[in-house]
């Protein structure tokens, strides 16, 4: 597909490095340049970028079963193979997606891919700017905010390095969620990582102005604040309601190097 014009893919952004580490095909020779530069001082990175979206899965999965139908994914990267629309509406046919990043090429192939599903869309937007999100003709008609929620945020707010405007945004999105909404978060962790990997990740991400914050399971777990975390709190993501002994890293969690939660709003 052709881009916009005033699309710029000549830098690499973190959706399209996280498509190419998922095995997709939505990337540019940037994205694939830092992807590359990366598994050089990270070579899990491409298993652990699987591990999450294993995450991801689950929580759609345990989601739906507590009754929630309708899904807000705020920097959801592109909705590729075995993403929220597919596990959820596999299992409730009436669940409603609205995916949200602030990527125009990431929003533009998510738009293709979901041409055809009348329950879906992406939109293009910004975290910082939830409003313009809420007001999207999109989140109209896809969401009644009104009924319990799906909200992720998956392997997004490591890319915040501010502590107090995570809060912010979180605060404000728990605002706006009706009792029994839910939250899945998973983030970029410390814990257990050798510091000069994090330290050459950090700077390979700063060298495409996408500044990447580490936190520590007791960091991200601060994050939940105000909602109720569901069992096992917040753990490995590979540790989180794992299918089984087959799962990546199933036997070394840690390996995972992100921790992910779900919480309910009472």
């Amino acid at each position: 597909m052709k881009t916009h014009d005033t699309i710029d893919n000549t830098r690499p952004t973190s959706a399209r490095i996280y498509d190419y580490m998922l095995g997709g095909s939505h990337h540019f020779e940037p994205d694939r340049l830092v992807a590359e530069q990366i598994l050089s001082v990270f070579p899990q990175a491409r298993v652990a970028a699987q591990v999450n979206r294993g995450f991801l899965r689950r929580a759609v999965r345990f989601m739906i079963e507590s009754g929630v139908q309708q899904f807000l994914d705020i920097g959801s990267g592109i909705p590729a193979t075995g993403n929220v629309h597919e596990v959820a509406q596999a299992q409730c046919p009436a669940a409603r997606i609205l995916y949200v990043d602030i990527d125009p090429v990431a929003v533009a192939h998510g738009a293709q891919i979901l041409a055809d599903n009348d329950r879906a869309a992406m939109i293009q937007g910004d975290l910082r700017k939830l409003q313009e999100i809420f007001d999207h003709p999109k989140a109209g008609q896809l969401l009644d905010l009104s009924q319990p929620l799906g909200l992720i945020c998956g392997a997004v707010f490591h890319f915040f390095p501010d502590e107090a405007e995570v809060r912010s945004i979180l605060n404000r999105l728990r605002n706006r969620m009706a009792t029994n909404s839910q939250l899945a978060l998973s983030h970029s962790t410390l814990d257990g990582i050798p510091l000069a990997v994090t330290q050459s990740a950090e700077r390979l991400y700063a060298s495409f102005k996408s500044p990447l914050r580490h936190r520590s399971r007791a960091e991200v777990e601060a994050l939940f604040e105000g909602l109720d975390l569901v069992e096992p709190g917040v753990v490995y993501s590979a540790s989180w309601h794992p299918d089984g002994p087959d799962d990546l890293f199933f036997a070394e969690p840690e390996l995972s190097h992100a921790v992910a939660g779900v919480a309910r709003k009472r």
